[in-house]
């Protein structure tokens, strides 16, 4: 048994009748969403967090925590600062997010 991203079996033979839409079925019972949160760098490293159910600011923040802590190290050791692209997502514009944001600027982030 084959089972894609989200744990649903592939069907390796089926049919309809002509002029009728292909169904799958699927039960109803669905499992918990894993959210992944992942931080390339360029030609490095591909670091990730990977947390049960949605990503809220108090998660988020700890995983940009984490990476401001490397951040800092990465500006002691070559003068170089780290970028991370915030987009429209709630979470990046929360009151949360927005009061760290100056602790991780001073970090190198």
């Amino acid at each position: 048994m084959k089972l894609d991203a989200c744990l649903c079996n592939s069907a390796s033979y089926s049919y309809s009748k002509k002029g009728e839409q292909k169904k799958i079925q699927h039960k109803k019972k669905r499992g918990k969403r894993l959210s992944i949160l992942g931080l390339f760098s360029q030609e490095e490293s591909f670091e990730y967090g990977l947390k049960l159910g949605g990503i809220i600011s108090k998660s988020y923040i700890e995983m940009i925590n984490w990476q401001a802590e490397k951040a800092e190290e990465t500006l002691n050791k070559t003068g170089k600062i780290t970028v991370i692209v915030l987009d429209n997502y709630s979470v990046h514009k929360s009151k949360e997010v927005k009061k760290n944001l100056e602790k991780w600027r001073k970090k190198g982030l």
